[in-house]
């Protein structure tokens, strides 16, 4: 009976204490939210083997008590996420420097990172600062990031700091693996960074973005050899960024406005590279050879030619692409006062589709090696273009003429006809129009049809007349040629 008695209090025992035990992990491992320093202080006390945290929220200011150090955590070796909102930027971190582990690191505001120096590993971090004078942070100041040094791996890096005038930021030397860094929105377009540099130990990364963040000077990776993804999106003044080594972007956009020098020394290869140019840029890829799409589109350029800011675009190595376009969608008549610099001096061959829409060119002295265009060829609204007659479009002009477009130019360089005759090819002039009375022949009467597409008689587009219904379109092999005007809709 007592041996009985004797189990059945054991097995009580041991499921009593299994159920403490339970209700200390679970509130060890629940998402923790501290706004003041008696409370923080207090569930260590009450939870003194909780080593391993769950997600963990810590606000000092901004509604809650101001909460002055962290000490109760030194015990404390892994959080799983940690986020830190500092408002009023004078909270004591160092009792988190037994720290080995943690996924995931946001602060806001936070000016000492250095209980992060035995973190070598870590999924994502977010770093916000603001170090300028405004009614809600009423200080100047500088973030230390020196506490990211023993920092070796991370998935994703996002900064957005915005720091007095004259900071100089030297970063996360010894990182040597990182999927995507980011450098997001400051809150102030007022102040800037000198000089900005880091991520030596890195050799590739899948993504980097920027998103409106000014620097001076930006230099990363001197061992970066390798993007996958290059985002540039930028509006600012003075910028000079540069990537040293990288040799090899798979996808590389640029959007930048202000006037920045973009330069990529060592850039050899890109799958494919969009360019917006919105200012007064210079973009630089003096080694660039290969690329698979290029397209380049210019934005509000608006000061005169032969001032210190003068737009350059300078790939002076590329050979091929597969598609090339320079595009003058956002381009303003009011505000464009000068053509840019452009070097395309080494490009032979594009060997699908080549369009210039809406660019300042004058001519096309900017590609004197070329020689192929494989199929579409457009040259469409550009109102300083009027000459345009060199053999690479002569030729493609004489030998696929269904393949061409060249409408809204101007001079020789007008219409599609305008072109043939400066090349000295056959064509074909006339005039669409409503014969009223029938009698073959132009009179005041008649009414003149402006605008239809010309379709040879197996249905190719051919031409299309002007407003008017004049049209002059390349003379067919064989000499005969069905019309078929064809009113365009609207």
């Amino acid at each position: 009976m007592n041996s009985r008695l004797n189990q059945l209090l054991n097995i009580a025992l041991i499921g009593i204490l299994s159920l403490l035990y339970s209700n200390s992990f679970s509130q060890c491992d629940d998402p923790l939210n501290f706004t003041q320093q008696d409370e923080l202080d207090q569930f260590f006390l009450d939870n003194p083997t909780c080593v391993h945290l769950g997600d963990v929220t810590i606000t000092n200011g901004n509604g809650g008590d101001e909460i002055t150090n962290l000490d109760a955590f030194s015990n404390v070796e892994f959080i799983e996420s940690l986020t830190i909102l500092d408002y009023n930027v004078n909270m004591d971190v160092s009792g988190l420097s037994n720290l080995t582990d943690l996924w995931s690191l946001s602060g806001f505001m936070l000016k000492d990172y250095s209980f992060c120096a035995n973190i070598t590993n870590i999924d994502y971090l977010n770093i916000e600062y603001y170090g300028f004078y405004d009614p809600n942070f009423d200080f100047y100041g500088t973030v230390d990031l020196e506490g990211f040094d023993g920092l070796q791996w991370a998935d994703h890096i996002n900064i957005c700091i915005d720091i007095e005038m004259g900071a100089e930021i030297d970063i996360f030397p010894n990182l040597t693996e990182l999927n995507t860094l980011s450098f997001d929105t400051p809150l102030s377009s007022y102040t800037q960074i000198d000089y900005f540099s880091g991520f030596h130990a890195l050799e590739s990364i899948e993504l980097i973005y920027f998103d409106y963040f000014h620097f001076n000077v930006l230099e990363i990776g001197n061992s970066l050899e390798t993007i996958t993804t290059l985002d540039y999106n930028y509006t600012g003044t003075e910028d000079f960024v540069s990537f040293i080594n990288v040799h090899t972007i798979s996808d590389c956009n640029i959007i930048s406005a202000g006037y920045n020098w973009i330069t990529l020394p060592a850039l050899q290869e890109c799958s494919s590279a969009d360019f917006q140019l919105d200012g007064w840029e210079s973009f630089n890829f003096p080694m660039l050879h290969t690329v698979s799409n290029l397209s380049i589109n210019f934005g509000e350029i608006y000061y005169p030619q032969g001032s210190y800011w003068d737009p350059t675009i300078n790939i002076p190595l590329l050979t091929s692409c597969n598609n090339f376009t320079l595009d003058g969608d956002h381009l303003s008549s009011s505000n464009v006062l000068a053509p840019i610099n452009i070097n395309f001096n080494s490009l032979a061959t594009v060997s699908n589709n080549f369009k210039l829409h809406s660019t300042l060119l004058e001519d096309l002295s900017a590609f004197p090696s070329l020689v192929t265009i494989g199929n579409d060829l457009r040259i469409i609204d550009n109102p300083e273009l009027s000459y345009c007659s060199i053999d690479v479009i002569c030729n493609k002009l004489n030998a696929a003429p269904n393949d061409v477009t060249i409408t809204g130019n101007s001079g020789y360089c007008a219409e599609v006809g305008d072109v043939a005759i400066a090349c000295a090819i056959p064509t074909i002039s006339g005039q669409v129009y409503y014969d009223i009375n029938c009698n073959q022949t132009f009179d005041a009467d008649d009414i003149d049809i402006p605008y239809p597409l010309i379709m040879d008689n197996a249905s190719n587009f051919i031409g299309a007349t002007s407003a008017n219904g004049n049209y002059v379109i390349v003379a067919p092999p064989n000499g005969l040629l069905t019309f078929v005007p064809v009113p365009q809709p609207g």
